[in-house]
């Protein structure tokens, strides 16, 4: 199963930062002259810099259990954050299905 969690953002937006369990896995920042960086924690993890709001996980697997986090920092004002708990159930030996739930 796949995953994607989505950040609402506005025009305005001069950084967006994606992390789990409190690391930074994404940072997207309009100003910066290299506007991204990874640190993705696995390689089924993605953020495509054109669409920095939205992150994606191929294939969840136990390993991706977590917090997710979505920082939004706008001009002249504090940041935003929205958070995930991922968490993966195995209900038999061959069927896996995973539950997100935002905050």
């Amino acid at each position: 199963m796949n995953v994607t969690l989505h950040c609402n953002t506005s025009d305005d937006v001069v950084k967006i930062k994606w992390a789990k369990d409190g690391i930074q896995v994404f940072l997207y920042s309009p100003l910066r002259k290299n506007k991204s960086r990874t640190n993705f924690t696995s390689e089924r993890m993605s953020v495509d810099p054109n669409t920095p709001m939205i992150l994606q996980i191929s294939d969840v697997q136990e390993s991706d259990e977590g917090i997710y986090t979505c920082s939004i920092t706008y001009y002249n004002t504090t940041d935003i954050k929205t958070k995930w708990n991922l968490t993966t159930t195995t209900h038999d030996a061959e069927k896996r299905t995973s539950f997100y739930s935002g905050h």
